[in-house]
Parts: structure tokens; sequence; C-alpha cells
């Protein structure tokens, strides 16, 4: 009896122990799993989610308008974005390059400004909500030489197969053009959506609206294409809608993890 009792309370303790190391590995296995980007671009508008907690994460693209204000405008645009959780984070972006052609046939390079960004994520029960502070400072030879200051709401939910993006903003100018308001008013609307494992695209319309000048809006299409979980490209075009917009924009882009931080 002596051997009966000794015998069952170990081949309990095995089975015990096997079905805790195996919750272990699969606890393991989806801790160990590689997070996904999380592009913001090429929209002008963000979604409320940020990237993955932990990773600094890099959008980097090209961008060519024509048209509109001025002849021709190429730039190359950059975000780098970093969540503290899936709640909180921060952006720093800007233009790495910039050359401007006037309507008179004037050249202008350099870089643009660079701004700073504070996010923060309210999730709902179907959808999620978000606000980002940001200042757009002129450490600049391009631009001027007061910081812009901007409020933009956010709210993000999903309509079928469809990811709907709103944004609706406020941005205080820190040096107008003469004759123009201080205060200027931005909104977008996106929809998205992955056409398979690989492919996605977004349509999307924007603009802005600001006393003693024209409205601005646009029209733009895009693609996607996820080369892996960390490397998402993009490219596609944009169409002005009024006068003061350019007659068309060609952009392309990636959006990839660079690598753990560790800050939170």
């Amino acid at each position: 009896m002596r051997l009966g009792h000794t015998i069952f309370p170990l081949a309990e303790l095995f089975r015990v122990s096997a079905g805790l190391l195996a919750a272990c590995l699969c606890c393991t296995g989806a801790v160990a799993e590689e997070p996904q980007v999380t592009p913001y671009r090429p929209t002008v508008s963000n979604p409320a989610a940020l990237s993955a907690p932990g990773w600094l994460e890099l959008e980097l693209g090209w961008l060519s308008s024509n048209g509109g204000v001025v002849r021709r405008e190429d730039s190359v645009p950059y975000l780098l974005k970093y969540a503290f959780s899936e709640d909180w984070g921060v952006l720093v972006g800007g233009n790495l390059y910039v050359r401007s052609v006037d309507l008179g046939g004037g050249v202008e390079e350099g870089y643009g400004n660079t701004s700073f960004t504070l996010k923060h994520r309210i999730p709902a029960d179907d959808s999620d909500f978000g606000v980002e502070l940001a200042i757009d400072a002129p450490a600049a030879n391009m631009g001027g030489s007061k910081p812009d200051y901007l409020l933009n709401g956010i709210y993000s939910t999903t309509l079928g197969r469809w990811q709907l993006d709103l944004n609706l903003g406020a941005t205080r100018i820190g040096e107008p053009d003469p004759g123009t308001g201080r205060s200027e008013a931005d909104w977008a609307t996106a929809i998205s959506r992955g056409l398979n494992e690989r492919w996605g695209c977004a349509l999307e319309v924007s603009g802005t609206a600001r006393h003693g000048t024209s409205p601005n809006a646009q029209f733009l299409t895009a693609a996607t294409y996820s080369v892996s979980r960390r490397m998402v490209l993009d490219f596609g075009f944009a169409l002005g809608l009024v006068a003061r917009a350019p007659d068309y924009e060609l952009f392309t882009g990636v959006t990839l993890l660079l690598g753990q931080l560790g800050l939170r």
C-alpha cells in the first residue's frame, strides 16, 4: 500500500508539472512573438493606436508636390515613434530635406521644422479615441521663426473590414502671413483595409481652413505592401480639390521597427 500511495502522488505531480510547463511554453511563445509595425503614413490622418510599446519605429518617405502655391516641391519626410505603453507615446518628425521651386522659378532648399508630439490613446468598447498635443519648432533654415502649436483629436473604429480614422485639429500659427488668421482648422477622414496577407489600400479626404486664406483640400489614395511584420512599404498619389492645393502629389515610403529601447 505504501508503494501504491507513493506512486499516485508522483504521477499527479508529474501531470500537473507537465501542464504548467506546457502553459509556460505557450505564454513564452506569445511574448516572444515579434510585434508588428503601426504605419501612420502615407495618410494625413493618424489612427488612435500607438506603435508597439518599447519599440522604436521609423517612417521615412519621399513626396513630390506639383502646382498650387508653388511650382514644385520635393521633400523627404520622417517620423520617429516611441510608445511607453499602449496608451502613451511620443512622436518626433519633420523633413530631412526640402527643395521648393516657386511660381517665379526661384529655388529654395534645406531642411524643415521639427515637430514634437505627445500622444494619448483612450480606449472604448468598439473604438478608440486619441489626443495629440504637438509643437512645431522652427529649428530649420526653411520656415518661420516662431513655433506652431497643434491640438488634434482622433476617432478610430472598424466598419466591417474597413478601418475608419477621423482627425479634427486646431493649429495656432506662430508667425502667420500678414492679413491671415493665427488659428487654422485641420481635418482628415481616412478609410483603409487589408486586401490579403500582404497588400492593403487607403482612401482619404483632408484639408485646412484659416481666415484670410482660401481653404485647402485634397483626395488621397494609396497602396501598402507588408514585407514582414517589421516593414511595410507604401506608395500612391493625391489630387488637389481646390485651387490652393497642389495639382497632384506623388509619394512612396517605408515604415519599420528599428529595435527595442527598454525605456518603459
